[in-house]
């Protein structure tokens, strides 16, 4: 299965619902079940993100704090259903790549500049416990977990975290 690595909190975003569009400066045929990997590093600039009110609310309502994701450095979080990459500036109805219907916090959660790309996101899936792995830049494959290694079902609604059924 693919893997896209992602610096924290990005990658934790991302797996629990509140992060929906992953924006990056290229374009790549990236459709399906893609696996989220927090990469290693920890940089100062990543603890003052966490103290940002969008990000500190997102990680709060799930119940996470920075020393949770310090711990996930380096491992696999869940997997996401990416329905593909758009280019930021076209307008896709039904998706959010159109400016005006990007809300916030999405809009502080990634690089919405002229050029860059947005992959949607749907049905994020926790792993029940982070998968340790070595990232890479770009995407890189892994062997699939086993179902039975995600928790069971999540649901978020607008502006809520995920959680369990």
């Amino acid at each position: 299965m693919r893997v896209l690595t992602l610096y924290e909190p990005w990658a934790t975003l991302i797996v629990y619902g509140h992060k929906k569009i992953e924006t990056r400066s290229w374009l790549r045929n990236i459709k399906g079940d893609l696996l989220i990997h927090a990469g290693k590093k920890w940089t100062t600039y990543q603890k003052e993100v966490c103290q940002i009110p969008e990000f500190a609310e997102a990680l709060k309502s799930i119940g996470l704090t920075r020393r949770d994701l310090e711990k996930n450095l380096g491992k696999i979080l869940g997997k996401v259903n990416v329905l593909g990459g758009y280019p930021i500036q076209d307008v896709n109805p039904g998706f959010y790549v159109n400016l005006t219907k990007i809300r916030m916090p999405e809009l502080m959660f990634g690089g919405y500049s002229a050029g860059r790309f947005g992959y949607i996101m749907e049905d994020p899936r926790i792993l029940k416990i982070p998968i340790p792995a070595t990232g890479h830049q770009g995407t890189f494959n892994f062997e699939a977990p086993d179902e039975s290694l995600y928790v069971e079902k999540i649901v978020a609604r607008e502006g809520e975290c995920l959680q369990s059924q």
